[in-house]
């Protein structure tokens, strides 16, 4: 049942990867919509100049005219000597000719395809557990392997590999991905450690440049992927920490300052749209507004607010689409800045960093820690809610700006 469990398991992470990566590109592609709508004209303006660039390189080029090369004059036939002259013989008279060169016209040459050298080292038949160490140590000198702490544990791995597998010769004893896997993960040993002889087998194989191929290559790689997931899963589920949740949070919020208090306001934007210090947002009532280089608050005349995040420590990786908040909280906001007379280009909580403010506010309702916070309560309900579909979690994930992953390393309460 428990090896069952494992291949839901596997199954679920790789299901998990494909789907990230499915949402990158959706993202990636929404993303070039809209820049291609906001700058259509620009566009298109230099897409017809290079139409026009194009035709005028199809036309066909005029060959050069050939150069004619100059015939030489004949020699002067021999002048007869009379018998009173020298009976020396005249030498013949050269004339320099100067030859012109034929003007060649070469055709474009071929791209030069660089070809991968392999290594001219060749690997010994035979390669023991002496040998890998001889090799190990070597690239530890050569500062491939930086540390002798790193050595250490791939000399660890490589010892308990060769001992689990009765491998003599590791030249052939890990061709068999499927054999070598089910003995690694039939063993007794922890995930941790297991994830860790999967990482020495792509190292060596890599490193020690043997002989397997790329498919046996990504195997072993895959292997140590997946147990690199268990292994940050395992850790979580050994955290048990107590967090708030948000509705618990709110209630010992609203007791101290009110509904319509900034902290309170706060809380609920980040209940909903969970960044990091990033709420520095500038008021505009329309999308036609907002820039690249700013965060905002879209404050149209009616209806609900959207959040626009574009500066954020993930946006190089992540593309967060604007975000529509619920009616209430845009009531609350609207009411917010009517109250402190806000207009168009103000921030709504002002331009500077807000972590400090937060965390000082908390320890007034005795809550330890700030944005930070936020994230791990937030990441806890997502990872908590036995009805929420993994392509949701997906989607929050990346609404947060970090991997599903990474969301795990936030979970402070046992994932049930």
């Amino acid at each position: 049942m428990s090896s069952v469990n494992s291949k839901d398991n596997n199954i679920g992470i790789i299901q998990m990867n494909t789907e990230v990566a499915d949402r990158k590109r959706e993202l990636n592609r929404l993303r070039q919509q809209r820049h291609y709508a906001k700058h259509k004209e620009a566009i298109n303006e230099l897409r017809r100049q290079n139409t026009v660039l194009l035709k005028s390189l199809k036309q066909p080029v005029k060959e050069p005219e050939p150069v004619p090369i100059p015939v030489p004059e004949p020699e002067p036939e021999p002048v007869s000597i009379s018998q009173g002259a020298s009976h020396q013989p005249l030498k013949a008279i050269k004339k320099k000719v100067k030859k012109t060169k034929k003007l060649v016209v070469e055709e474009e040459a071929e791209p030069e395809v660089i070809m991968i050298k392999k290594s001219k080292k060749s690997l010994p038949k035979v390669i023991d557990l002496e040998k890998v160490f001889e090799l190990l140590q070597g690239l530890r000198d050569s500062n491939v392997i930086k540390t002798d702490g790193t050595l250490k544990k791939y000399k660890e791995d490589t010892k308990r590999l060769f001992k689990l597998t009765k491998c003599e010769n590791v030249v052939e004893c890990l061709k068999d991905p499927k054999e070598i896997s089910k003995i690694i993960d039939d063993s007794s040993y922890a995930i941790n450690t297991k994830k860790s002889l999967y990482q020495s087998v792509v190292f060596l194989i890599d490193n020690l440049k043997l002989p397997y191929s790329v498919a046996t290559f990504n195997d072993y790689k895959k292997h140590f992927e997946l147990y690199k997931g268990k292994s940050s899963k395992e850790g979580i589920e050994k955290t048990f920490d107590s967090v708030l949740t948000f509705p618990e949070y709110l209630k010992l919020v609203t007791e101290k300052w009110g509904e319509n208090s900034k902290m309170y306001l706060l809380g609920r934007l980040y209940d909903q749209v969970t960044m990091r210090d990033d709420y520095q947002l500038m008021i505009v009532s329309k999308m036609a507004d907002v820039t690249d280089n700013k965060n905002y608050l879209v404050v149209p005349k009616t209806g609900q607010l959207k959040v626009v995040m574009n500066i954020f420590k993930t946006s190089n990786k992540y593309q967060i689409e604007p975000i529509k908040l619920d009616e209430t909280l845009s009531k609350l906001l609207r009411e917010y800045i009517k109250k402190n007379n806000l207009k168009q280009g103000d921030y709504l909580f002002g331009e500077k960093k807000l972590t400090s403010y937060i965390s000082n506010n908390n320890q007034l309702i005795g809550v330890k820690g700030g944005i930070n916070n936020y994230r791990h309560m937030k990441a806890t309900e997502i990872l908590n809610d036995p009805e929420l579909t993994e392509e949701k979690r997906i989607e929050l994930a990346f609404q947060m700006g970090h991997s599903p992953i990474s969301q795990l390393k936030y979970v402070r309460n046992k994932i049930k």
